[in-house]
């Protein structure tokens, strides 16, 4: 996520600031007590001081000897400040500590572990669509209070409950009713003072039968280019596309790949494309374009990039190469979204597994993102993404706990395990 979500440690605060913090865009300052250990001071002791956090960031942590002198001085230096001290009390609250888990699935955390999972699998599309235990023992048993709301409610509940319960602060993931809890969502710009759009998460943004033609069409009109790794080099081969193989296609389709207006008119202009387009694959170039059953592939890569252009640039969290190092279909993905122009700062993938040394070395270029979910990797794949070569390539690492079906319960788990994981590794 680069710089969006390479937060530390994001702290837990008192529950009468929580309405107030989303008004803050600029730097904003919290005055409370300290842990001594976050001030090199005595650890079993709390001190008075603040901590100063801009644009999603903590930027400092300081003690200071008197809260009204240090509140007239943020001031005058620019920043909101938000003292935690309830009214009518002398006792400032502390400031603790807490986890962000940046991939959570969290309507379904409270099922049991998925006793069929032992490695085995090359990929999630095995499981997910060919494995009729899971289908019947995790799927079925996913939502069987779809229509009752105050089961629904209690279902993130206790998800979110569990998670603050093993020291999460910060979750990914849908949540319901969230505002009124104790625990903040990643997507919910509440949750955290910035200038910028919501995050957004996306459990998968390909759809392996619809990309057919990106990679045996537009692939090679990107090489051809020579534009690969530029940012609009995935709509000029489009627009070179539609104007080669379509003739005279109206303006709106063409003038600018990269606005509403095109992506709209080639969702619904399947009855002109086949008409008008002579192309080697008719069904796979339509498949691509147009909306078909509901799914839109081109308009989805349009729309993430946008989301994550100019000053208020949203981030995007997304699965990617899911299974086993050596699965083709895992290492394709990444190539997938490099032609497609989304391996740009503010991305991170989740899982990541199938990523190789010189895919990780395109991320730290780019200030990407990896969120490792080494639990839920090694019951469903039995391997998990090659960290050692993330971290030497300079990719920012954080942690995910998935789901309890095949993960964790919390990122607290999580760490104990990438922990012992890291430790036994020549990585150590």
């Amino acid at each position: 996520m680069g710089r969006a979500l390479s937060l530390a440690v994001f702290f837990s605060l008192a529950a009468e600031c929580f309405l107030t913090v989303a008004a803050f865009a600029k730097p904003t300052a919290f005055i409370g007590k300290i842990p001594g250990e976050y001030l090199d001071k005595e650890e079993d002791s709390t001190y008075l001081g603040y901590v100063l956090v801009d644009d999603r960031l903590i930027q400092k942590i300081e003690a200071v000897d008197d809260a009204e002198e240090a509140e007239k001085t943020l001031k005058k230096e620019g920043a909101e400040v938000v003292v935690l001290k309830p009214k009518g009390s002398r006792a400032y609250d502390v400031i603790y500590p807490g986890l962000i888990d940046l991939h959570g699935h969290n309507k379904q955390n409270m099922l049991p572990t998925w006793d069929a999972a032992k490695g085995q699998f090359a990929n999630r599309f095995e499981w997910r669509k060919k494995v009729s235990n899971y289908q019947e023992v995790q799927s079925n048993n996913m939502n069987p209070w779809s229509a009752k709301a105050e089961a629904q409610v209690a279902a993130y509940r206790w998800s979110e409950l569990q998670a603050m319960v093993l020291g999460t602060a910060f979750l990914q993931g849908h949540m319901l009713n969230h505002k009124k809890f104790a625990i903040h969502s990643v997507e919910d710009t509440g949750a955290y003072i910035s200038k910028r759009k919501a995050i957004s998460s996306a459990g998968d943004i390909i759809e392996p039968e619809r990309v057919h033609f990106l990679w045996n069409e537009l692939r090679p009109v990107i090489q051809k280019l020579g534009c690969l790794g530029e940012a609009t080099c995935y709509g000029k081969a489009v627009a070179k596309y539609l104007k080669d193989h379509c003739g005279d296609l109206p303006e709106a389709a063409t003038k600018n790949v990269y606005s509403k207006a095109s992506y709209d008119w080639l969702l619904k202009g399947e009855k002109t494309l086949r008409k008008q387009c002579e192309v080697p694959d008719e069904e796979s170039f339509i498949n691509y374009f147009t909306e078909v059953f509901g799914v839109k592939q081109h308009s989805e890569f349009i729309k993430r990039y946008l989301e994550l252009q100019g000053a208020r640039r949203s981030a995007l969290i997304t699965h990617l190469g899911e299974g086993r190092r050596l699965d083709p279909y895992n290492w394709t993905e990444f190539q997938v979204l490099r032609l497609a122009g989304l391996t740009i700062p503010g991305v991170s993938f989740i899982h990541g597994v199938g990523l190789r040394d010189e895919d990780f070395k395109t991320m730290a270029e780019n200030e990407m993102g990896l969120v490792w979910s080494p639990y839920s990797n090694f019951l469903l794949y039995g391997e998990t993404v090659d960290v050692e070569a993330a971290k030497k390539a300079g990719v920012t690492v954080a942690l995910g706990s998935d789901w309890s079906p095949t993960g964790s319960k919390g990122v607290l788990e999580e760490l104990k395990l990438a922990r012992n994981y890291v430790l036994k590794s020549k990585f150590s």
